[in-house]
């Protein structure tokens, strides 16, 4: 467990500051969850201990998955090379812990994992505009209903961003996206979006 450990510590050394925020906002939308308040403010050693503490053996499969997320293939290959990625256990207890699971509390496993893959693929989006472009966004989305106080996204990045457009339209987030990107006549962004969410008032199915 110690190599394990250390090796996840020197692949964490290698992102820098901005890209370990980001590798934390993609482990918080893992299962199970690391409860966000316990993630903000850790450092890459807290952060080891807590994915060993939460996935145990499977925490080079969830490392793997949220650096690939990430376009991370330099440290994906390192990492695979030091320490063997194993998904076929991982998968089992997946499946195992889906079947002990009632319907409703399958439906919120299921409601859970869409949500995750809503934020990803919004926030891939984002990443692609430009500072700029980012900023103006904030700007039409301020004039959206309801309003998204200033103040909170004066300073938000684009993960913070997401995160609040979550919380404040969840399964209308694609529509208020798309509507803003069509004021920004940024037309390739809508085609990549409505291609991964279909857009649609009041729901939306992850492809």
């Amino acid at each position: 467990m110690a190599a394990l450990k250390e090796g996840l510590f020197d692949t964490l050394k290698d992102l820098v500051d901005d890209d370990f925020k980001e590798f934390k906002w993609f482990l918080n939308n893992e299962k199970p969850t690391i409860p966000i308040s316990r993630l903000e403010n850790a450092d890459r050693m807290d952060t080891v201990d807590l994915m060993v503490q939460t996935y145990y053996t499977d925490t080079p499969r969830v490392t793997v998955t949220v650096l690939e997320k990430m376009k991370k293939t330099d440290l994906v290959k390192k990492l695979s090379k030091n320490i063997p990625v194993s998904e076929g256990q991982s998968l089992i207890k997946k499946e195992q812990l889906r079947i002990g699971l009632n319907k409703h509390e399958q439906n919120l496993l299921m409601l859970e994992t869409q949500k995750a893959a809503l934020k990803e693929h919004l926030f891939d989006t984002l990443k692609d505009l430009v500072d700029d472009d980012f900023k103006e966004f904030k700007w039409f989305l301020n004039n959206e209903k309801p309003t998204i106080p200033k103040s909170r996204l004066e300073k938000a990045d684009r993960m913070d961003t997401v995160d609040l457009m979550v919380q404040t339209y969840y399964t209308d987030t694609p529509r208020v996206t798309v509507t803003i990107l069509e004021k920004m006549k940024k037309t390739d962004l809508v085609k990549k979006l409505s291609k991964n969410i279909p857009v649609s008032e009041g729901q939306f199915h992850i492809l």
